[in-house]
């Protein structure tokens, strides 16, 4: 790719130093004011120029109103769009009209779209349907961006996740409690028969069941 060379100039009805060069797309001379009369300055303002042009993130500030952008996009992009998705879309456009009202697309930055979020939860609307409504703006702006109608896409609000409290799922017992949880052992826990040896056997199994229960588990009154 050739390298595109920005050079100053001066023209007779203006006191600033202009800058020009071959746009390679079109081959046609572009010429654009570094708004100083102060020749260093201007060889700075063409450096940067030239350096953005080579590096291909040249951009010149768009004119496109809002109104225009927003008949582009809809009848450009949105129209391959299912109808309810190009629905939401024309809702998410009217929000902006009626809280923004940007007259030029590049008035639509950080700040407008801040104070539209704000607006919008005034009126009561959910955060999810919040975040769902600027999803499909900055679709939208995305594709202004690669139809360089834009130099940037505005820094969005990031909607954190709220923190829920976890929920106890219990208490610590009683010491009241406790104690006639052991009381209950015995009923609890059954005999396997009347004979002496199995009452024996019960009576061992319930007082190991105790000496577990006080050993590790009881609360502390």
């Amino acid at each position: 790719m050739a390298i595109i060379r920005v050079f100053l100039s001066k023209r007779k009805n203006s006191n600033f130093w202009q800058m020009r060069w071959i746009d390679p797309d079109t081959g046609r001379e572009k010429w654009q004011s570094t708004k100083t009369n102060i020749r260093r300055d201007a060889e700075r303002e063409a450096g940067r120029i030239e350096k953005e042009l080579n590096e291909g993130t040249y951009y010149r500030r768009s004119t496109i109103s809002w109104k225009d952008f927003r008949s582009r996009y809809e009848t450009e992009e949105a129209v391959a769009l299912a109808e309810r998705t190009k629905q939401k879309i024309g809702t998410v456009f009217n929000y902006v009209e009626t809280h923004c009202n940007p007259k030029r697309l590049v008035n639509l930055n950080e700040t407008a779209i801040s104070k539209m979020v704000k607006k919008l939860r005034a009126k009561g609307l959910e955060e999810v349907t919040i975040k769902n409504s600027l999803g499909h703006l900055k679709a939208a702006l995305n594709w202004a961006k690669s139809q360089k109608l834009i130099g940037q896409v505005p820094d969005f609000p990031k909607f954190r996740r709220a923190r829920t409290k976890k929920a106890m799922r219990g208490r610590p017992i009683t010491l009241e409690e406790f104690e006639r949880m052991i009381e209950a052992i015995p009923e609890v826990i059954k005999p396997l028969g009347q004979s002496e040896g199995s009452l024996e056997r019960h009576a061992g199994i319930v007082a190991s069941w105790e000496f577990y229960l006080w050993g590790w588990n009881a609360p502390k009154s």
